[in-house]
């Protein structure tokens, strides 16, 4: 074996090892995607640019997610209010 041999083979062995160690580098520095902060109960936060996503309505007696998405405007204050279902509701009509 000689001298030409014996460095494609130690390439071959450490190749992949530098593609995945590259790959753990890309992933470690942001290129994943945004961050996701915790918001504890509570805790008032604003709606920012181009929020979209489904909402829950109030049907008269019970809370009901829309089946579509919709455009939440910019700057709209967001909390929970825990169940603010209406208290004096007459059911079963």
């Amino acid at each position: 074996m000689n001298k030409r041999d014996d460095v494609i083979g130690k390439w071959l062995v450490c190749f992949p090892l530098v593609i995945l160690l590259w790959g753990l580098v890309l992933s470690c520095t942001g290129c994943a995607g945004p961050r996701v902060i915790f918001v504890p109960t509570n805790a008032p936060v604003r709606s920012g640019p181009g929020m979209v996503g489904r909402v829950y309505v109030w049907t008269g007696t019970e809370w009901e997610l829309s089946g579509n998405a919709v455009k939440i405007p910019e700057g709209l204050y967001i909390w929970d209010a825990g169940d603010p279902a209406p208290t004096n509701v007459v059911r079963g009509l």
